[in-house]
């Protein structure tokens, strides 16, 4: 099974409030990459860069400008790509996203942006619904709960899945139309205080509503709990080994598509 990077929020199970997000990121310490070396001022993997500014947005994509989490000044981050449009992709506490060059210190110098519009290194764009020959993503249809993996425009899996209470197209407990990026993982069974509960398998897609892929509802043991697949507050909760393919399918920064 591929490693994943592990989101940072305490995802929900069935209706509960997600408001406390942000409150759940743990204090975690970063370690400085011990005998860092000077390099040129772009991106290498495993460069080490600084915010430079409190308060610093990291985006869930350049095509996709929601806010996953605000940044501490000084904060070192792993610098993974970019210059692109004027961003960089960075690790910050575990999280990928992306920060604009102002806000990124490399090398002691600020981080050049490039050229906005096309310049810099060549990223992946999605289009809105557009499908390209090789892409793979996630099609959810809100008419029937089904969650279809997809290559291109061709099925490899789909899945009966259950959605949020809220049957309006963008309420905060909806599992909301739209066209989103998969930002995190957290594939180990863990506890959520708003459900009472625990979950696995969480890919996290839409930061502003804090909705993402998950198990059923299950017990310390990893027991599915009665009506643990029931409607969420806004998730998208599969059945076991659905879950698991699911997760081994999703990549970082994969397109999810959601509508009726």
């Amino acid at each position: 099974m591929r490693s994943r990077i592990s989101a940072l929020a305490t995802p929900h199970s069935s209706v509960t409030t997600r408001r406390s997000f942000i409150s759940s990121i743990t204090a975690t310490s970063l370690a400085l990459a011990a005998g860092f070396a000077a390099r040129s001022a772009s991106a290498d993997g495993g460069q080490v860069g600084y915010i430079t500014v409190q308060g610093a947005e990291l985006f869930v994509h350049p095509s996709n400008l929601s806010a996953i989490l605000y940044m501490d000044e000084g904060t070192p981050v792993d610098v993974l790509f970019g210059p692109y449009e004027g961003l960089y992709q960075i690790r910050y506490y575990g999280t990928d996203g992306w920060v604009w060059a102002d806000y990124l210190s490399l090398n002691g110098y600020a981080a050049p942006a490039g050229d906005v519009g096309g310049g810099g290194e060549e990223a992946p764009v999605y289009d809105g619904a557009a499908v390209y020959a090789d892409e793979h993503w996630i099609d959810v249809d809100r008419s029937n709960g089904l969650v279809r993996l997809m290559v291109g425009d061709q099925e490899v899996n789909s899945f009966w899945a259950s959605l949020g209470f809220d049957s309006s197209d963008y309420g905060f407990y909806a599992t909301a139309i739209g066209t989103y990026y998969v930002y995190g993982f957290q594939q180990s069974l863990h506890y959520t205080a708003f459900a009472d509960a625990y979950i696995s398998d969480w890919v996290a897609f839409d930061p502003e509503r804090y909705n993402g892929f998950h198990s059923y509802s299950k017990d310390a043991d990893g027991n599915i709990l009665p009506n643990g697949g029931g409607r969420t507050g806004g998730c998208v909760a599969l059945a076991p080994g659905d879950i698991d393919q699911l997760f081994d399918f999703a990549q970082m920064d994969m397109r999810i598509e959601i509508h009726w």
